[in-house]
Order: C-alpha cells, then structure tokens, then sequence
C-alpha cells in the first residue's frame, strides 16, 4: 500500500521536479563552458590587467552557478519531504491510512 502511495506521490511531484531538473541541467552546461572559457582565456590572454578582470568577472559567475546547483539539491529535498508531511502527517494522510476513501 505504501509503495502504491509513494508512485502517486512521485507523479504529483513529476511537474515541478522536472522543471527543476532541466533548470539544474541547463545550469551544468553553463558550468561547464564558463570553466572552458576560464581555461581559454587563461591561456590566450597577455595583458595582466585585463586577465585579472575578466577572470575574476568569469569566476563569480562560476561561484553563482555552483550555488544554483547547491540550491536545487536543497530545493527537491524540501518539496519532496513538504509533500510527503502533508500526504501523510496531515488530515489528508489520517484518512489514507485509516479510512477507505479518496481524498475528495
């Protein structure tokens, strides 16, 4: 029975964990050409000053990336462990597990 309301659960949640999904992926890609750049830069660039700049520029950016990545993995925990305390803890999970009726 609980593997039954755990598939349902993960169906309601399908919505804005693969938003989040695709927001982390697109977020990885972009990590992944900022170091390429940072790389690139690194090795083509003569001018002291204007490496200094740049880099620091690309590696804040890099910085902000890495925590949108961090974020996310705290944000799908959150959502999944905020739905499953209302589907189980509340009025709602009370009757899922004592009574025989749908949630309407």
């Amino acid at each position: 029975m609980f593997s039954k309301l755990l598939k349902y659960e993960w169906k309601a949640n399908a919505n804005v964990l693969s938003f989040l999904s695709l927001a982390a992926l697109g977020v990885g890609v972009f990590c992944g050409l900022l170091l390429r750049l940072i790389i690139y830069i690194a090795d083509t660039m003569k001018d002291a000053e204007t490496l200094a700049l740049s880099m620091t520029g690309l590696v804040i950016m890099f910085f902000f990336a890495l925590l949108a990545i961090i974020v996310y993995a705290f944000a799908v925990e959150f959502i999944t462990l905020a739905r499953f305390y209302k589907n189980k803890f509340t009025d709602e999970g009370y009757l899922t597990f004592t009574l025989p009726v749908n949630v309407h």
